[in-house]
């Protein structure tokens, strides 16, 4: 009996470890209509052109996110929309399944358009983000632009707005907010394989306390007798 029931809790173990580790269950992103450049000056934050030149992904936890953010260092050639220095940060979803903008590989040039606070400019997928030389009609219908700032303040973008298209500071993200409420979101999914775990862990520690008072009273009925 008590090898079994350690054979049980090693099994049991196994399984809960594996909800730790495995990600939640994982949504496709489903974007609206592709933004015009003429909604991305008038909705967002800033709209930039530049080279990556770092990307930082987030720590590995217990358990892996979708909605984890990466952060990308640009160094900043042109700007349509904000006040931007030359050496800009953004930040996107780890995953795809979370809208995303999983393509930024450094020394890659792009086209970026960010939503978000001045000090925390986001992008993703839904977005007009894109490798540069597949931004052609968008380049053409921005225009000429203007040069960042100096400096390299991350995110740094003017409270007012500049140039072509100035607007609201916060910026928003239509698209990808519709495809959020349309499609389940990494969250629910990680709560769930958080659920289990717990479960999984409790189970555990039961079945472990179980085997060791059952030990205890095989040695003590031995000692009787």
């Amino acid at each position: 009996m008590r090898t079994a029931l350690a054979l049980f809790a090693c099994l049991l173990l196994t399984f809960t470890a594996g909800a730790i580790a495995a990600p939640g269950t994982a949504y496709a992103c489903s974007c609206a209509a592709p933004p015009s450049v003429e909604d991305e000056l008038s909705r967002k934050t800033a709209i930039f052109s530049g080279t990556v030149t770092k990307l930082v992904k987030p720590d590995k936890g217990i358990i892996d996110s979708s909605i984890d953010r990466v952060e990308v260092t640009f160094d900043v050639e042109n700007v349509w929309k904000g006040e931007l220095t030359k050496q800009t940060k953004v930040y996107t979803a780890i995953g795809s399944e979370s809208c995303g903008y999983v393509q930024f590989k450094e020394g890659g040039r792009y086209l970026v358009s960010a939503y978000g606070t001045p000090e925390r400019l986001e992008t993703g997928m839904c977005e007009l983000t894109k490798p540069i030389d597949e931004a052609g009609d968008a380049l053409e219908q921005l225009g000429a632009g203007y040069e960042p700032a100096e400096g390299s303040k991350p995110g740094s973008v003017s409270a007012e707005g500049s140039g072509p298209g100035s607007g609201s500071v916060e910026g928003s993200s239509p698209g990808r907010q519709s495809a959020e409420e349309g499609v389940p979101g990494s969250e629910e999914a990680e709560g769930g394989a958080s659920v289990w775990a717990w479960i999984g862990f409790v189970a555990a520690v039961g079945i472990g306390v179980l085997i060791f008072v059952r030990t205890r009273s095989k040695h003590k009925g031995g000692g009787q007798r």
